[in-house]
């Protein structure tokens, strides 16, 4: 089955891609994107024994498997959770197109803090307001880093972005290496903007509307949600100085980029938003979720057709699939696995 084209291109599309997934910023759904574009097109994935190719570590060519009929070619992709590390993703996917996506500091911190459970390892699984008794002295709990995912717990997006951690508050630095992502990725997408961010994606990769349709990979359960008023946002900022400094810059080179656009972005705008309404309508059963994570609630089918089950499935379905492929084409190298 071929996937639908909604409209001929004038110009010729882009399939080679370092997709940045970034934590909890709608990244899944990104990333998902550039699986399902790519496999069903036979591209060629760098990808690892788990969906998590790097996280602690910044991204090396040696957390890609070693398929033999592979050596001495490049990917097409590279597309799950990786630390940035832009000389090595250059040997794995040369002269690739690079994008990524954050969201605001407050939020993207604030839904890491809970979808990771970071309190329990803080022990402060009883409190009432964990993320809030965190804020009120962050070092004390960071210095220690005992909770899962610490990493994440300040400044999140830009360690994903390969900051090291001694230079986050260093403000010169910061802004220094904010200015080299804006010249190493030719799109940062913002999570706020997402229909507007997937519309520039589509006119720079040149694909089709079909190729951008996209279901959430899920909505985060209110148990782990933490309601936050102005005096927490304030601290939350300023305890993620660097983020704040990067989703600011990001936030304005988006509108610039809309700008540049030209006169059919609205246009183009509404017409993906009413493709997307009415695949979420022909495929997404209104009244039943799947709770099974207690952290978010997913989506659920009510329509099992290849098309809607290629568009709703996230990464993590995707890589196991993608990496059976890559191994009945290429091969895979013996003790590749255990490397």
């Amino acid at each position: 089955m071929k996937l639908a084209v909604v409209h001929a291109q004038p110009c010729e599309s882009i399939q080679r891609i370092v997709f940045l997934k970034t934590h909890k910023t709608a990244s899944t759904t990104s990333a998902s994107l550039f699986q399902r574009y790519g496999y069903y097109r036979n591209l060629t994935f760098a990808v690892g024994r788990n969906h998590i190719l790097s996280f602690s570590s910044k991204f090396s060519r040696r957390n890609v498997l070693n398929f033999p009929g592979m050596r001495g070619k490049a990917f097409d992709m590279l597309a799950n959770h990786a630390r940035y590390n832009r000389g090595e993703m250059d040997l794995v996917v040369p002269n690739a197109t690079y994008v990524t996506i954050i969201r605001r500091p407050e939020d993207q911190l604030e839904s890491a803090f809970g979808y990771f459970e970071m309190y329990r390892g803080m022990n402060l699984s009883k409190d009432d307001h964990p993320l809030r008794t965190f804020m009120e002295n962050p070092m004390k709990y960071y210095e220690n880093h005992k909770y899962h995912m610490w990493q994440l717990s300040r400044n999140g997006q830009l360690f994903d972005l390969g900051l090291d951690r001694q230079m986050q508050e260093n403000k010169s630095f910061i802004e220094q290496f904010i200015d080299q992502i804006d010249k190493d990725f030719d799109l940062v997408m913002i999570s706020e903007y997402y229909d507007e961010s997937l519309v520039l994606m589509k006119k720079l990769l040149c694909w089709n509307f079909e190729d951008i349709l996209y279901i959430p990979a899920g909505v985060r359960s209110t148990s782990h949600r933490y309601l936050k008023d102005e005096s927490l946002v304030r601290k939350m900022q300023t305890w993620n100085m660097g983020d704040v400094m990067l989703y600011n810059h990001f936030n304005q080179s988006l509108w610039k980029k809309i700008d540049d656009y030209g006169a059919t972005f609205d246009t183009d705008l509404e017409t993906f938003r009413g493709l997307n309404h009415a695949i979420f309508k022909e495929c997404i059963s209104p009244n039943k979720t799947d709770g099974r994570d207690r952290r978010e609630k997913k989506y659920v089918l009510k329509n099992e057709t290849e098309r809607c089950s290629r568009i709703i499935m996230a990464d993590v379905n995707y890589t196991p699939m993608i990496r059976t492929s890559m191994i009945e084409r290429f091969g895979l190298e013996k003790g590749s696995w255990e490397s």
